[in-house]
């Protein structure tokens, strides 16, 4: 397996003060992969059976994608943060080198995107010696990237779109200083 991969990112992020305890944060990246590869695979009469004989050369691969966070944060005083998060993601498309099952066009992976929002509050109680953090949170995934065993070997393909949502919630003490 021979893969060729050249990756490059610009990333920045800045505040802007809408008012006094009301902030909104905006950051954005721009990537760009190139990845090519060839694949070969040999087989002898003892592994025949197990693999067969491959040889390829993967299409290249150019992806550009922007992703961005927006985040809106309100801070009534300095003990109570209570913010809105909606951010995207993204992870690159590539070649499955694993042997096994996965043979030609089908070593090829898609890229994986993600959408995430997270509405939430820090705070801090009692002279800082109490902190309860909760967060609401929904990440989807389009394209998954799933590493899976299929009986012979493991392999990367994409398996569809996937949600995670839920509630965080944290609480610390520190009842005594130190």
């Amino acid at each position: 397996v021979f893969q060729n991969v050249k990756s490059f990112a610009v990333y920045g992020q800045g505040n802007l003060h809408l008012a006094d305890p009301l902030s909104l944060t905006l950051g954005g990246r721009w990537t760009t992969d190139k990845k090519s590869g060839t694949y070969a695979q040999a087989s002898s009469p003892f592994t025949q059976t197990l693999r067969a004989t491959e040889a390829l050369t993967f299409p290249g691969i150019n992806e550009d994608r922007f992703t961005y966070r927006v985040s809106l944060n309100y801070k009534p005083n300095q003990d109570v943060l209570v913010f809105a998060n909606h951010s995207t993601g993204y992870k690159s498309g590539g070649f499955d080198a694993g042997n096994g099952g996965t043979l030609g066009r089908n070593r090829l992976f898609r890229p994986e995107t993600t959408t995430n929002y997270e509405l939430g509050a820090k705070t801090e109680f009692l002279n800082r010696a109490v902190t309860a953090n909760a967060t609401l949170f929904r990440m989807d995934v389009d394209d998954f990237q799933l590493r899976s065993f299929n009986g012979q070997t493991f392999s990367i393909r994409n398996a569809g779109s996937l949600r995670q949502q839920g509630v965080e919630f944290d609480v610390t003490a520190r009842p005594l200083e130190g």
